[in-house]
């Protein structure tokens, strides 16, 4: 078989396994990976560099591995766990943290749609006018506008504002019986529209702590501190740390990192009172994160984890 034969071979291989890769983050987490064709491009072309280093024993160096692992974990545990076996690899955890970053865009964390009220009395016009400015502002989540005249909304305010993150209002009225509606011009300037901006960014860090608070309730167990002087896997006997033998997911400062799918969700904290040497770091918290994949909640499980990963 010529060469050029055995790329189109290996090229159609790499695309069946990336699409099934790609499905199985689908149906298993509800993650959805849509490269384009430029970003598959470079993907192929990237395993097929990977493929002749491979053949050649040519190991790369990679120095921000483990600064790959703190800022993309989940996608670096799903590349170690899903990934690997699909295109049935065994390569170094070098060249394991390069293909991390292919998939980190569509994997890591997802804000979900938010939904804010506009209510208005103003001609559909003016309303017209103020949704394009609002639908333009430079925001860094996905937002849902619900439109609404004052008399639908007071006739139906406990429904409508059910899961709102705030409420936007060209009526005096609604200001004065709800302390969290923003008063707006019917004809939205600058000064609005910096309000707009400011408010948002306090209801969603609100809304994220509230989140937090809640998650954490949820899958976080006690803080353990070890005291007594003791190796690594002596404090981590009873747990189970995964495929940390194919991808170790230490991170870049001194937090240990043991991630596994089981069959019950929690997260682990240890502090240690006698740092432990490992991979060339002397850790002072361990992380244990257990996630059951039929929870079906994978980011909110993550919005825990990664703060947890800073230095200790």
């Amino acid at each position: 078989m010529l060469d050029t034969d055995r790329e189109v071979v290996y090229n159609e291989q790499l695309k069946q396994q990336l699409q099934r890769f790609c499905q199985t983050l689908l149906d298993e987490f509800g993650i959805r990976v849509e490269m384009s064709e430029k970003q598959e491009e470079s993907f192929v072309l990237h395993m097929h560099k990977l493929k002749i280093r491979k053949e050649n024993d040519n190991d790369v160096a990679n120095f921000e591995k483990r600064m790959i692992n703190t800022s993309y974990p989940l996608t670096a545990q799903l590349i170690r766990d899903y990934f690997l076996p699909i295109f049935q690899l065994d390569i170094p955890e070098s060249e394991i943290s390069y293909i991390i970053p292919y998939f980190a865009g569509f994997i890591e964390e997802k804000p979900e749609e938010q939904d804010i009220l506009y209510i208005s009395d103003s001609t559909p016009s003016l309303i017209h006018d103020s949704l394009r400015k609002l639908e333009q502002l430079p925001l860094d989540v996905k937002i849902s506008w619900k439109v609404y005249p004052q008399y639908y909304y007071e006739a139906h305010k406990s429904e409508l504002q059910k899961d709102v993150l705030m409420v936007l209002t060209t009526e005096l009225p609604i200001v004065v019986k709800n302390s969290k509606a923003l008063l707006l011009s019917k004809i939205l300037v600058d000064t609005d529209l910096e309000l707009v901006k400011l408010y948002l960014s306090g209801c969603l860090n609100k809304e994220r702590q509230r989140r937090l608070a809640a998650n954490e309730k949820k899958y976080l167990l006690p803080i353990t501190q070890v005291t007594e002087k003791k190796a690594l896997f002596e404090i981590l006997q009873k747990e189970e740390l995964g495929n940390y033998h194919v991808y170790d997911l230490v991170m870049d400062k001194n937090v240990g990192y043991f991630a596994a799918f089981t069959q019950k969700s929690s997260i682990h904290v240890y502090t240690l009172t006698h740092p432990v040497f490992y991979k060339d770091h002397f850790l002072k918290k361990i992380v244990v994160a257990n996630y059951c994949v039929q929870d079906k909640n994978l980011h909110s499980f993550f919005e825990v984890v990664r703060p947890l990963l800073l230095e200790a």
